[in-house]
């Protein structure tokens, strides 16, 4: 191919602001989509059949309060803090103890799974008691993680383990969040 042919080729009809009647209309916020070989060989263009109100809150989730919206950083930041300690944990104690290290990992994955379901789910779920269900989900793994632990016989000091009073932060950060949600409501209203 000569190198200054184009990857992605276009019909001549769609060049420009508006698309033949046969391809859709871009005026009406419907793109068309390319479909075919990744490199654009072969690709036809297609008309979308979603309204562009559609397709926005699909790339960036359904809408909040002013207090919370969705964001990629914040979403997975906050997730992947809260689970990082109790995936170190296991790491460590699966050297010593096999099956309470896998159980501790395996604390520390389940919430980011739910997160990334609640992620997936965010043009349908609104950002608030989407967060409240994955701090819930990862103080409850952090709570099983340092019961199990100290249940089997596991020093809190020698693994630096959390005191168990520092798990109620995940109680408190949901009373926060709960706390700044109501504001925001009642100043919309």
């Amino acid at each position: 191919m000569p190198p200054n042919k184009p990857l992605i080729r276009r019909p001549r009809a769609l060049v420009g602001r508006a698309a033949s009647a046969r391809h859709g209309s871009w005026e009406d916020g419907a793109r068309p989509q390319l479909s075919g070989h990744p490199l654009g060989h072969g690709n036809r263009i297609k008309p979308s059949h979603r309204s562009s109100e559609i397709m926005r809150m699909e790339r960036r989730g359904n809408r909040g309060t002013e207090a919370f919206q969705w964001s990629r950083g914040g979403w997975f930041g906050s997730q992947l803090g809260a689970t990082l300690w109790p995936l170190i944990l296991g790491v460590v104690v699966f050297t010593q103890l096999k099956s309470l290290g896998l159980l501790l990992i395996a604390f520390a994955v389940t919430p980011n799974l739910v997160g990334i379901a609640l992620w997936r789910r965010r043009h349908v779920l609104a950002p608030y008691p989407a967060f409240q269900s994955l701090v819930a989900a990862c103080g409850l793994a952090a709570l099983l993680a340092v019961v199990s632990a100290r249940a089997a016989g596991f020093s809190p000091v020698s693994l630096g383990l959390p005191p168990a009073w520092l798990l109620l932060m995940y109680p408190g950060l949901m009373l926060i969040v709960h706390l700044r949600e109501r504001s925001a409501r009642r100043a919309a209203a």
